[in-house]
């Protein structure tokens, strides 16, 4: 991987930015505004005029203020969209118990919207948000950003693993995520989609960030032997200690470069200076209610020069406190030292002064790191295992802030690396030379010396500045009321946080694994006041992981305004809508999904269904075995398909309503299950691996030119309506092409690819107009009754044929993607003609119509046809009775007999399509009985 641990750090940017200028900003129907006034909040809303304004203190720039307008925006747009489709008094009940889930729905909802009515935006977003500063944030945020942009960014381990675990449904190959924002899913349905799958994760990456918090706090109890716990101490063996007991980490040395060619880390050049009496100004300003007394009896060993003064980093000593006869230096890296006034003189054995805990950053803390605390060459990067560069490489380009790269490094060393205390490890390591790190990545094996070297490098492989402390790590031992420091020493990190300009420090020891013993010991302490605060005390040093609610780079949080806000919208709704009932209920979501009253639905349903019925000539049928229906033949193409796409078993299932897996039999059960609850309606819980298919045609597209004009309503020789019979047949074939999609989706997941069916409808009316009803789309229902409906509007006069021709040759040669896709066979693209033959004239000699078109316009369509089909399509039409025979010579394609039939009834239309559907999907269907080893093709 790329090292980067040459660059110099710069000052953090502050919080505050003065003379932040920005111009008002429109934003999806909203003005987005800028203030500076330190006495107002950071977003002030507007919701009579649309009006959202930022202040811009507190914000770095202008990209940041415009940020958090827009999210604020989207939340606004979002409130509407979440109570939408829904009993509104279910929906407050359901905000009234966790306002949390709402939040959170509001937040995805906001990120789909920006996606869907401003997508430059949401690119921009994305590329100003702010990097996360724990897991939970980081997948948080990574939801968000899937929702605006449809591609997960790159994210640590942890959160990939969750990311992973989301469901895509095998039904409807839809993200959990795009169905917690969709119109079309329930408030409810959201909810339990919600709690089975977004709070588990969001409980797991907790636990996650609990772990890479702990060490970096105070409490963290590291595996680090004592003689405290592995022997007795008796209190004359303490030459130092601190009273009253404060616990945690005591720093007494720092080892700020590494000697790379011998693997150890070496100290650097240190100056230090004399603690002097403060003035009397200063010390006012100093919190020192709480003074802690450091003494020593070893002054003696002060004649042959330095001792050291272990204390905690945020320590300050105070000067009037210091014993006569010694002076305290600091280093410029926050050591402190004790040393004899004269070195000559004789000392008292025993000695003291006093420090306080500042709750302010020190000066050596804000000190800028040297060149020795970041270099690491490129060599020893490259002596990592592929699991740690990978590792390494997911956290360089993760978006997360340097405090969660640092916390995710300590916490895979503590994880993959067992502690020991044991001299035969740390001499193989010495021995293995350059190979430090391989030699440990092979054994798993160290001490905390090991453990945070291996920490060190990691980290500035990163470009982050890191170096190594020593001193003691000290827990409450109940023998003693003071902080004993003797026993082992410790080590541990610290490393150069450029976003808050200090160093803060990170332990990768493996923590201590507490036995019942110990256990029990901490909860007699906890019951007594055992360590209390102190242990965890306010002026400790900062948390690395933030508190994620801040730190959402993807949602402003929802404030008390807000939650009263939403309450209000939702007991509007509930005012206005009144009492419903469940049948209404139903009915009313059905419609919002669906685009059509269940009442029009079922009518159609139950006219398709019955065309179904029509027999189909064994001669005609996929098998030719014996005669069958429409619906039959239907459903063998449906198995055929499942064969030939690599479903492990041919299926035989019936016709069911959807739940629990099984088949669709019509949206309107499936509206019914979503709406009553029935279990995993979307076929979350189901997802199986797919298997690569051979290459075979996945789109089909079945297109029609209806004619809808008045000479339609002709009988043919049964004295049937001409245009019922083409309502019948087209609707039908239809209604069977979108319920045959419906049924692949429900079994996608056990599908190698996926095969689908669009369509593009266009129809021809009287008076030389023409009209589009669907382009390119797969049918849905309130599609179908678009079509259904066209054949209740004829119109007298010639009709528009070469114009409807023309212009479906012009958008298919405008679809690139489809072009492409014809030319490599990916897809498959049939058109089918409607004619009643009334189309001839004078000019040709054939049968004559009384509207006397022409010559060139018998050109154009002809032209238009031979082009379409020189782009791939498979054209054939139907006449309707005998009076259309002439049409065949308009049509006919040489050695093609499907390309221009006359047909007199239903059954033989019908007949007629089904070869064209057969013909366009003869790849796939050769492919399953081969699969199925049939002879008979």
């Amino acid at each position: 991987m790329e090292g980067h641990i040459s660059e110099k750090y710069t000052n953090p940017t502050e919080n505050i930015v003065e003379n932040i200028k920005a111009e008002p900003t429109e934003c999806l129907g909203w003005v987005i505004d800028y203030i500076s006034d330190i006495n107002l909040p950071r977003i002030t809303v507007d919701r009579e005029k649309n009006r959202i304004e930022v202040n811009l203190i507190n914000n770095k720039d202008s990209n940041e203020a415009l940020r958090l307008g827009v999210l604020s925006v989207a939340k606004e747009i979002a409130f509407s969209d979440v109570i939408r489709g829904g009993n509104t008094k279910e929906i407050l009940d359901l905000f009234s118990e966790n306002p949390d889930f709402f939040n959170e729905i509001l937040r995805l909802t906001g990120a789909r919207i920006i996606s869907e009515r401003d997508p430059q935006i949401a690119q921009k977003i994305m590329n100003s948000a702010k990097y996360s500063g724990s897991s939970i944030t980081e997948f948080k945020s990574a939801c968000a950003e899937y929702l605006a942009t449809g591609v997960f960014p790159p994210t640590t381990e942890a959160v990939s693993s969750e990311i992973a675990k989301l469901p895509i449904s095998p039904k409807t190959r839809e993200h959990i995520l795009s169905a917690l924002t969709s119109e079309k899913v329930s408030i409810e349905r959201k909810k339990d989609y919600y709690n089975r799958f977004i709070l588990p994760a969001f409980e797991r990456l907790k636990d996650i960030d609990r772990d890479l918090g702990l060490s970096a706090g105070e409490s963290f109890q590291p595996s680090t032997d004592d003689n405290m716990e592995n022997s007795e101490l008796s209190e004359d063996q303490i030459e130092q200690k601190v009273a009253p007991f404060f616990g945690g980490y005591f720093r007494e040395n720092v080892f700020d470069g590494v000697d790379w060619p011998n693997m150890r880390v070496v100290a650097g050049n240190i100056t230090s200076q004399k603690i002097l009496q403060a003035e009397q100004d200063d010390m006012n300003k100093k919190d020192i209610s709480k003074r802690y007394t450091f003494s020593g009896k070893n002054g003696q060993s002060l004649t042959g020069g330095q001792l050291s003064a272990p204390l905690p980093a945020r320590a300050s000593v105070l000067a009037e406190s210091i014993s006569e006869g010694i002076i305290i230096r600091q280093t410029d890296k926050g050591i402190y030292t004790i040393e004899a006034k004269e070195p000559t003189q004789d000392i008292s054995p025993e000695y003291s002064f006093e420090f306080i805990l500042s709750k302010e950053y020190l000066d050596w803390q804000k000190m800028k790191p040297t060149e020795e605390e970041t270099t690491i060459p490129e060599s020893v990067i490259k002596t990592f295992s592929k699991e740690s560069m990978d590792f390494l490489e997911s956290l360089k380009l993760s978006k997360i802030i340097d405090s969660a790269k640092v916390g995710q490094i300590a916490r895979r060393v503590q994880k993959n690396i067992e502690y020991v205390n044991d001299s035969s490890v740390g001499t193989s390591l010495s021995l293995a030379g350059e190979k430090y790190f391989t030699e440990l990545e092979n054994t798993k094996k160290g001490d905390c010396d090991v453990c945070n070297f291996y920490a060190l490098a990691q980290i500035r492989s990163l470009g982050i500045p890191c170096r190594m402390i020593t001193g003691f790590y000290v827990k409450k031992n109940s023998k003693f009321p003071f902080a004993p420091l003797a026993g082992t020493k410790h080590a541990w990190l610290e490393w150069w946080n450029k976003d808050s300009g200090v160093w803060e420090r990170i332990d990768a020891t493996p923590p201590k694994k507490e036995d019942e013993d110990a256990k029990e010991e901490k909860e007699d302490e906890d019951k007594s006041g055992g360590l209390g605060n102190q242990m965890d005390i306010t002026v400790s040093e900062p948390k690395t992981v933030p508190d994620e609610s801040d730190d959402d780079p993807w949602s402003v949080p929802l404030e008390q305004s807000d939650l009263e806000r939403l309450k209000e919208k939702i007991n509007e709704a509930v005012s206005k809508s009144g009492e419903i009932s469940e049948a209404e209920r139903v009915a009313k979501t059905f419609q919002e999904i669906y685009g059509v009253t269940p009442e029009r639905w079922t009518a159609l349903q139950k006219f398709v269904e019955s065309v179904s019925k029509e027999k189909i000539k064994k001669s005609a049928t996929v098998e030719k075995k014996s005669d069958s229906t429409v619906s039959k033949e239907w459903q063998h193409i449906f198995n055929l398909l499942l064969v030939a796409y690599r479903l492990p078993n041919k299926p035989n299932r019936s016709m069911t309503r959807q739940s629990q897996g099984e088949d669709l039999v019509d949206p309107v059960s499936a509206g019914i299950d979503i709406i009553t609850g029935s279990e995993d309606p979307f076929g979350y819980e189901k997802n199986i691996r797919r298997q690569k298919t051979e290459k075979l045609p996945i789109k089909f597209s079945n297109d029609f030119l209806l004619d809808v004009t008045a000479s339609m309503e002709a009988q043919n020789n049964e004295g049937k309506s001409l245009l019922e019979l083409e309502r019948r047949f087209v609707v039908s074939s239809l209604y069977e092409g979108y319920r045959l999609n419906e049924k692949i989706k429900q079994h996608s997941a056990d599908l190698g690819s996926v095969p689908s069916v669009s369509n593009h409808i266009l129809s021809i009316h009287g008076g030389m107009q023409w009209s589009e009803i669907l382009k390119n789309q797969p049918m849905e229902l309130k599609d179908l009754v678009k079509v259904d409906d066209v054949f209740k509007k004829t119109t007298h006069g010639a009709g528009a044929m070469a114009d409807a021709i023309e212009s479906y040759l012009e958008t298919l040669k405008n679809d690139t993607s489809t072009i492409k896709a014809l030319k490599s066979k990916e897809m498959v693209k049939t058109l089918t003609i409607i004619t009643d033959g009334n189309l001839w004239c004078s000019a040709c000699g054939k049968e004559s119509c009384s509207y006397q078109l022409h010559g060139p316009i018998l050109d154009r369509v002809q032209k238009a046809l031979s082009e379409t089909r020189e782009l791939g399509v498979i054209i054939n039409t139907i006449g309707f009775s005998d009076k259309s025979s002439a049409v065949t010579e308009l049509f006919k394609v040489p050695n093609d007999p499907f390309s221009a039939l006359v047909v007199e009834d239903l059954s033989s239309a019908l007949m007629a399509h089904h070869g064209q559907i057969l013909r366009a999907m003869d790849p796939v269907i050769r492919s399953a009985h081969t699969k199925l080893g049939s002879i008979n093709i």
